[in-house]
């Protein structure tokens, strides 16, 4: 199933639904407010088998090509927030006993 839907470049149409169950997002929220809820989508069994295959295939080729910047942590076996946060602490450390100018903004 997963090679035909890949070699078609098609997902069964059984494939695309998601049971949606709203959950309260934090204890102390009012429950009688819509605001109160987030959604969670529970997927198909095979639709996140298919998800996972296409981005493993496209992380595969992003990196054998040098697609990736090598700044880049989304994505990344190996890297998160965590590790893109420690990245920009260790240039903020470098520039400042370089006694460098110090700039971060927020777009």
């Amino acid at each position: 199933m997963c090679n035909a839907s890949l070699r078609e470049s098609v997902l069964a149409s059984n494939q695309k639904t998601a049971v949606i169950t709203s959950v309260v997002k934090k204890s102390g929220l009012d429950p009688d407010k819509p605001q109160s809820y987030r959604p969670i989508s529970n997927l198909t069994f095979m639709s996140k088998v298919i998800e996972r295959i296409v981005a493993e295939q496209t992380r595969g080729h992003l990196a054998s090509c040098d697609l990736m910047p090598p700044v880049q942590s989304a994505y990344r076996q190996g890297q998160s927030t965590e590790t893109a946060l420690m990245e920009v602490i260790a240039h903020i450390i470098d520039a400042a006993d370089n006694q460098m100018v110090i700039m971060i903004t927020r777009l």
